[in-house]
């Protein structure tokens, strides 16, 4: 185990002294592993593949990796939450299918407009949230209080109070603004 920490470490500090270096290393050492992850969660090669390519193009990207102090952790928490996302994307979509089809003559148009402006609204909201942001509306919506999801970020409880605030402002803007163009 030993070893293998410190292998990680080594590839993680030549990744931040150089990216454009090191990323073949840390790719070739944590692709395979991140790809079996995503398959088991995602349960389709191509869906996988596609969220392994996400994971790197964030870790890639990411501006602020010399605060990341666990990056193996960091880049399975990415996975993780990637295909959470999508497999909460793909449910939505199949329950809004399923309510709008299960019963088409009997489905208003009324109830179809809420359906598709939920969606909307829930669209519009992930565009407007960062990254973190995202990441604490998902896991608030999921039931974990501040000090879960402040352990989970590596932020502070009063920081994740705070933007909990800011979010709900957000979420009810938009929500508004959604209801007065109707």
């Amino acid at each position: 185990m030993l070893m293998c920490a410190a292998k990680t470490d080594l590839v993680w500090r030549s990744f931040l002294k150089n990216r454009r270096k090191g990323f073949r290393a840390l790719y070739e050492k944590y692709y395979d592993a991140l790809l079996s992850y995503a398959i088991s969660k995602l349960k389709q090669m191509d869906l996988a593949e596609n969220a392994v390519a996400e994971i790197f193009i964030k870790l890639y990207t990411y501006d602020r990796l010399d605060e990341v102090e666990q990056p193996e952790n960091w880049m399975f928490t990415i996975a993780r939450n990637y295909c959470l996302g999508y497999v909460s994307k793909e449910n939505n979509r199949k329950q809004i299918n399923d309510q709008l089809f299960s019963n088409a003559s009997h489905v208003q148009d009324a109830q179809a407009d809420h359906l598709i402006d939920k969606e909307i609204l829930h669209h519009q909201i992930q565009h407007a949230l960062s990254e973190i942001n995202q990441e604490i509306w998902k896991m608030d919506t999921q039931g974990f209080n501040n000090q879960e999801i402040a352990s989970r970020t590596g932020i502070s409880e009063k920081t994740v109070a705070n933007r909990k605030t800011e979010i709900r402002k957000v979420i009810r803007d938009m929500y508004l603004k959604i209801n007065r163009e109707e």
